[in-house]
Parts: C-alpha cells; structure tokens; sequence
C-alpha cells in the first residue's frame, strides 16, 4: 500500500495459517550378524523393529513492514524502516515401536541361513512364551513422542541515510521475543504414583528470552561501478524442536538414530564482514569479502558414548564457543558469440577459504562441526536468446568437514571432498511451455565419511535425471 499525499508512506503485510502432516509408517530395521567368515548368519533380534511415526505440524505467521521516504533535503536522502513480526507453532509427535523378545532358551534358534527374517520369525518360534521362544512386544519408550510449541514476536526499526550519492550508513535494530517449550519424558528419572506404579518422569525443554540484535552497515560508492561495504550484526542460532526433545529421529544418510537434548542453549554470533565490489554490466560483477564470526555456545552434533543400539546414534550439545574467518571471491563474466549478440556464454565462480576453531566445554579445541575448510562452485552457462533456450553445467566441491563430533576419546567422522556435477536445459518452445531437463551427479563420486583414517561409511548416489514441461496460463 502506497499512503500520503507525496506517496511517501509504503506498507505491506502478510498473514499465513498453514498446517503440515508427515505419516511415516512401518519403518523396519533388520541386522544380521556373522560372527566368523565361516559360521552362519544370525538375525539380532533385539534389534528387529517395526516403527510408525506421525507428525502434525500448526502454523500462524503475520508481519507487517512500513517505510517512510522523507523529503529531499539537500544532499541527504533518507527513510525509516519499522515492521512487526509474529509466529506461533504447535507440534504434536508421536511414535510408537515393536519388536519381539526372548529367544534365550535355544542358543540357536537365530540362526538365518538363507538371511532371511523368516528364517527366525515363523509361526513355529512366535510362542508368545520366553522360555521356548520368542514373544511379540510393544517396545516404544514414552520418550518417543513429544509435544512443542514455539512463540516469536519481534519488533525492528532501521534508518537509511545517503549522504551526497556517496556514502550510505544504515542502522538498526531487531528485538526479539522468543518462547519455546518442548515436552516429553526422562529417560532415566521416574515418578512413583500412590499404588507403586513407577512411570517415566516428565522431562521439559524451556526457551524463555529476549535479545536485542543490532546492525549497523556502512557503504562508500567510490565510483558508480565500484563500491566498499562493511557490516558488523548480531545474529542468533536456536535449536528446532526435534534438537531439543529425548524423542530420537533417523539420519537418512547413515540410517541411525539422532536423539535430542533438553539442555540445549541458543548460541549468539556476532558477525564482521567488509565486502569490495565492481560492475561491468547489470549481470557481471567481481567481489572479494573477507569474513569474521565469534559464536558463543555453538550447537554441534555428537556421536553418543553408550553401547549396542544406542552406540550407533547421535545427539546435539553447546561446545563452549567458537570463531571463524575466512575469505570469499565471487564473480560473473559474459562472452558473445556472435555481432548481434543473441548467443553468449558465461562463467561465474563462488569460492571461499575458511578458517574455523570450536572450544569445547573441557578447553580443547578443534574445527567447528560441520564447517568445511573451503568451497568451491563454478558454473559455465550458454544462453540463445532467439530460440529462448539455456544451458548450465554445475560444478561444486567443498572441503573435509566434520560430520559428526567424537568424544570422549572417540575419532571425529569426518566427510571427504567430493566433485558434484550438475546439467541444467530450459527451452522456452512457445508463449506458455517451457520444457526443462536435469541430470544430476554426473560424476557418480564416491561419497566417503572417515573415523581415525579408516573408512566409516561410502557410497555412489548414482545418476539421477528428470524431464519437465511448464505449462503457464
């Protein structure tokens, strides 16, 4: 909306009510063990379950941003920013487990020759009875669904000044209030009611705070193609639901078990960057910006230190802090094919050198998780304006990054560097179709994760392509 006489007021808002369901049912996991090259398979039964989860999801989101341009006054020119924010969410999780006990009167009734549950799990060993064979259970842990729900209200004002065409400063600030609440239950404390019955503890996650982030930016237009930017800003990271409840959920990659943590804290950044910019056109731009962040109680993922099932899982703590800075080249170049100038390619480059150290709570230090020593994306791209067809291949790599945190004298995993290439077509064949095409991991690379130098985890993704058309009417 456009208000005032000089047009001079700008507002706008929104209002968004949504709600998103996720039913995953009847997830199976299956684990045969051979404990020698020359003896036969045996099926872990302990381990044999049978998992539904489902998942609602209630949203409210509304927010409105206002602007006034005030009139010219020499050699300023100047606006004020000001909006409002609000978001509230509810999630209800819930999840249920079976599985089947017993088993431990024949020492051999595991026995999978022809690996196979079958071999195992048959009308003949289900006897509902331990003593002669196996009995079907319920093995959900009351900790395995959990409620949430989250509050975020947030105010910001910010002044934008251009002093003689030249210098610009912006500043502002965002106050936010934030409340979030995660409930589920203990997995080692519990209640006992009037009759003895002993029932898990309730376990509860609270987020309560409010935070003042300020920005300030500054800009020098040195000439109309050319300009410096420095910025300095507070940012915040907060857990999501599923990192703050005992509740566990599954890794898709590495198909294990990640487990929440009611203890987490948010973590505070603050942020430094000063960025140098020139232009050769509207599309080509070459930027060099040198970056600095401090973090404060940084969100990391670890591997759990427990046995069995659970040995294989992971979960999210705060290291004590960390900081990273680094460096980051960005670009864009056009070439014509021909004198009219209907056919060109272009190359474009993102590339950043990072530098990071996390603290942890006992005063080592390491790489912050998650956070690769660099990245590296180079794109070459073709486009026919007269036939209204392009062309884009993609190639992308970053450096060793850490996967996942070992503690507690455990090696951290570690993900390798891999080349991805990616080939994009689009043909815009007539006034409503577009007809588009994608091949994906070109290369087919081994994808590989290591622990202490040896081999964790690889795989090949394989190609993977699609074909479209877009009908616009």
């Amino acid at each position: 909306h456009v208000l005032g006489e000089e047009a001079n007021f700008i507002a706008d808002w929104q209002f968004t009510v949504s709600q998103t369901k996720r039913d995953a049912p009847d997830r199976r996991e299956v684990k045969f063990n051979q404990p020698n090259a020359n003896s036969a398979y045996r099926l872990e039964v302990p381990e044999l379950t049978r998992r539904y989860d489902e998942l609602t999801d209630d949203n409210l989101d509304l927010s409105t941003d206002l602007e006034y341009l005030f009139g010219s006054d020499g050699d300023l020119e100047q606006k004020l920013l000001f909006g409002l924010k609000g978001i509230e969410r509810e999630r209800d999780s819930d999840s249920v487990t079976y599985g089947f006990g017993g088993g431990r009167s024949d020492p051999d009734l595991d026995l999978a020759p022809n690996i196979l549950v079958s071999d195992v799990i048959n009308e003949q060993n289900i006897t509902g009875d331990e003593s002669t064979g196996y009995e079907f259970r319920e093995k959900t842990l009351a900790s395995d669904s959990y409620e949430a729900d989250m509050s975020l209200y947030s105010a910001y004002v910010s002044y934008d000044v251009l002093i003689d065409g030249e210098f610009q400063v912006i500043a502002g600030v965002r106050y936010e209030d934030y409340k979030q609440t995660t409930d589920t239950f203990s997995l080692t404390e519990v209640i006992e009611l009037p009759d003895g019955t002993l029932l898990p503890a309730p376990e509860r996650s609270n987020i309560d705070e409010g935070i003042a982030l300020p920005t300030i930016n500054f800009n020098w237009f040195i000439r109309d193609d050319q300009q410096l930017r420095f910025a300095v800003s507070k940012t915040i990271s907060r857990p999501d639901f599923k990192e703050t409840s005992n509740a566990t959920f599954y890794d898709q990659e590495f198909d294990f078990r990640v487990r929440g943590n009611p203890e987490l804290e948010t973590s505070e950044v603050l942020n430094f960057d000063i960025r140098w910019e020139t232009y050769w056109s509207e599309q080509e731009s070459l930027s060099v910006a040198l970056f600095y962040k401090d973090l404060s109680d940084p969100i990391e993922r670890v591997v759990l230190t427990a046995s069995g099932t659970a040995g294989n899982s992971r979960t999210f703590v705060n290291s004590d802090s960390a900081e990273l800075y680094g460096i980051e080249i960005d670009g864009r170049r056009d070439f014509n094919l021909n004198d009219a100038m209907t056919q060109n390619i272009f190359l474009a480059v993102n590339a950043s050198w990072i530098e990071s150290e996390a603290t942890q709570l006992d005063g080592e230090t390491r790489k912050l998780q998650g956070q690769p020593d660099y990245t590296f994306n180079f794109i070459v791209g073709w486009d026919d304006i007269n036939t209204d067809q392009e062309l884009t291949i993609l190639f992308n790599q970053s450096g060793e990054s850490i996967k996942d945190v070992g503690i507690s004298g455990r090696d951290d995993i570690i993900e390798q560097p891999s080349l991805d290439i990616k080939l994009t077509y689009k043909w815009h064949f007539a006034d409503e179709w577009t007809l588009k095409a994608k091949v994906e991991n070109l290369l087919n690379s081994e994808v590989e994760f290591t622990q202490g130098g040896q081999t964790f985890l690889s795989y090949k993704e394989g190609l993977e392509g699609s074909v479209g058309v877009d009908w616009v009417f």
